[in-house]
């Protein structure tokens, strides 16, 4: 994963103006970026995707891709057939897809069409993620970025004993890493399931 904010705009934020560091801020930014990533369970980059749906009921119309936005699907397939694009509407910023009425799915019309129930029965092939970064995650970004950064020397120990010589390595785990703050505005990224 490549970071998700650039070099001079953390050196602004942080106040760091040392070209010296810029290496391991660089290892930083993308250290934390990589967190990001694990933290929401999606990629932020615009990118190219396929995804797979487990239909559960027959009722279900509507599929949530993991990688919103959606800029734009490339096919739709239900039960092995390709959806024509008029029968689907897609809400792009929701990274949501519905079937429109009367569409033709699985051999016959439905007066409201749903998805073929079965497993991974639905796919979608689609350009997804942010092209430009938003600014509210570059915020969470620097904040995590800066604190990391300013732990560089002391990352490694969690805890050390004395008597009986005891050493307990920190790791870094998405879950905990993140402050409240943080979370609470990476929340936002997160996919709904």
């Amino acid at each position: 994963m490549s970071c998700l904010v650039t070099l001079e705009s953390f050196r602004v934020y942080s106040g760091v103006t040392i070209s010296s560091e810029d290496g391991r801020i660089t290892a930083v930014i993308e250290g934390v970026s990589d967190l990001v990533s694990k933290y929401i369970h999606r990629d932020l980059e615009f990118n190219a995707f396929d995804e797979y749906f487990d239909i559960e009921d027959f009722d279900v119309d509507t599929i949530k891709v993991r990688n919103f936005p959606i800029v734009s699907v490339v096919g739709l397939t239900d039960n092995g057939n390709l959806v024509d694009i008029s029968k689907y509407k897609v809400y792009k910023r929701e990274g949501v897809i519905v079937l429109k009425e009367r569409t033709y799915v699985s051999q016959y019309y439905r007066n409201h069409d749903f998805f073929t129930k079965g497993a991974q029965t639905v796919s979608v092939s689609y350009w997804g993620g942010f092209e430009l970064i938003p600014d509210s995650l570059q915020l969470a970004v620097k904040m995590a970025s800066n604190r990391l950064y300013s732990e560089i020397g002391n990352e490694d120990m969690l805890s050390e004993k004395i008597g009986d010589y005891q050493y307990t390595k920190k790791t870094l785990n998405p879950e905990e890493f993140f402050t409240s703050t943080e979370k609470l505005i990476l929340n936002l990224y997160k996919p709904i399931t």
